[in-house]
Parts: C-alpha cells; structure tokens; sequence
C-alpha cells in the first residue's frame, strides 16, 4: 500500500517536471521580483542606508539580503499553488477516476497532491535558498553565518508546510484549469505587496499595515526576513539601534498590530497556529473532497 502511495506521488512529480510551462509560471512571480528590484526598486533600499554605506560590499549586503530573503518566502507560496494545478488538471480531464481503481483510499489518493505540494515546496525553496547564497556571495563577499541558515531552514521548512496546506485548501475547491490560473495569476500579482516587497509597508497607512501584519504573508516574510538578515544588519548598523529599529520597521522585519511590535516568537507561534489550521482543513477537504 505505501509502495502504490509513494509511486502516485512520484507520478504527480514527474507530470509536474514534464510541463515546463508550469514550472516556469511556478518561478514567474520570482522572476518579476527580481527583475523589478534590480530595475527600479533597488535605489529605495539603498537611499535608507547610511551616506558612507552606500555602493560598499555591506551596504549589498543589507540590500541583498533584503531581496533575497523576501524571494525565499515567494517561492513557498506560488510553487505549490503551481503544483497543485496538477490535481484540477487530474479532475478536469477524468484522471483521478483512473487513480480510484486502485488499492487506495480515495482520501490518500487526493491526499498524495498535499504531500507532492510539499515536496516541490522544500524542494524549490531549497535551490533558491543555494541560488541566493550564491548571489549574496557574489555582490557583497559576504555569507550567512551556519546558525542563520539552520533557523531560516526551520522557518522556510514551517511556511513551506503553511502554504501547501492553504492552497491545497482553496485548489481542492476549484473544478476547471482555468480557475486555477485565475487564482495563480492574482497570487502571483498580489504576493509581492502582501509580503511588502513591491513598497515596503512602512509606507502604507497604519490601517494597511495591520490589515497586511494579520495575514500569514507578511508574518511569513517578516520571520524569514529577520533570520535571514540578522548578520547583515549587525554588520550593517552594529551600534546604531535607532536607525536600525526604524530600517526594521519600515521594510517589513517587524510585524507590527495597532501600534504594537509583534515579538518574534509570538509571529513564529502565529505561524503554527496557521499551519495546524490549514492542514487540520486540508485533511478535512481530503475527506469529503467530491468530485
């Protein structure tokens, strides 16, 4: 039985690879990041870095971690919304019947799509956190500390699971491909403003920036962010604790409800009680998934 199990989720892969158009639109998001940054919003991160700072290897460093850190969270939403494409395709076209006729349960037979959005999750993830590091190395001569990567790979490894299950939640609820791209092409065009890429959330109203602090976006980007940059700030601001609290808060570092700064470990709790919520209705959908 695990055996059939692990071969289904190997099929979902090896579809989802085969099409390399999906993974394209999986990166497409990415790739609108990155060209917009270098193109027009790098001179924003680098105008908030002190006079003597700026065009040195730390001030690119700061920048870049910035950028790559927000990508990083990125690409644990929209690679496996991306994937889960696969399974409206399977129910569009009848496929999934074909899985029915197998030992398996019809809950684990869905239950492989969540598992394979996982994996493509990580997976991805994984080779644009390398891809970054890379990056990193080459614009600034810097790298992440090993405790830093060890604790974005736990909080990459969280939102990673967060995502999978959310949109498998609202996947399992469309019916056509061309509802998926519809969802895809609105996540893709909004992520870069809830995860306060495209303008930092300092710049918004008080009002925009609870609203943004409350959903699992930007908490995402902000504990991922604050990992990830932790040595390039020290590096960066080192005594400076004023400049750097206020850096903190106006490019989304902090998750801040009201007036209030949201400690750390309470976003990273929050993150938990999103990713049970959203697994715990995942396996919910398994079961009375319909076709």
């Amino acid at each position: 039985m695990r055996c059939i199990m692990r071969s289904l989720i190997g099929r979902h892969l090896k579809v989802y690879f085969r099409d390399r158009w999906a993974v394209f639109f999986s990166f497409l998001s990415i790739f609108i990041i990155l060209v917009l940054f270098i193109v027009f919003l790098n001179m924003m991160q680098v105008n908030a870095l002190p006079q003597h700072l700026r065009d040195t290897n730390e001030g690119n460093y700061l920048v870049y971690a910035w950028i790559l850190s927000g990508v990083l969270m990125v690409s644990t939403v929209t690679t496996p919304l991306g994937f889960l494409g696969l399974m409206v395709n399977d129910l569009e076209t009848k496929t999934l019947h074909d899985f029915y006729a197998s030992p398996l349960s019809r809950s684990k037979v869905v239950a492989s799509y969540l598992i394979g959005a996982i994996i493509i999750a990580m997976a991805f993830s994984i080779l644009n956190l390398l891809l970054g590091f890379g990056i990193l190395y080459y614009v600034s001569g810097y790298y992440l500390p090993l405790i830093d990567i060890v604790y974005v790979l736990l909080a990459m490894t969280l939102t990673s699971l967060l995502f999978a299950a959310l949109f498998y939640y609202l996947v399992s609820m469309l019916k056509t491909n061309q509802a998926h791209s519809t969802l895809s092409t609105l996540i893709g065009t909004l992520i870069g403003f809830f995860a306060g890429i495209y303008v930092p959330i300092g710049s918004f109203g008080q009002g925009l920036i609870t609203f943004l602090s409350s959903l699992p976006f930007m908490q995402g980007a902000a504990v991922i962010r604050n990992l990830y940059m932790q040595h390039a700030l020290d590096t960066v601001f080192k005594n400076a604790i004023e400049q750097r609290n206020q850096y903190e808060s106006f490019f989304g570092l902090n998750v801040i409800i009201g007036n209030q700064i949201v400690p750390q470990f309470w976003v990273f709790m929050i993150l938990l009680a999103w990713t049970g919520i959203f697994i715990g209705l995942s396996l919910m959908r398994v079961r009375r998934f319909k076709l």
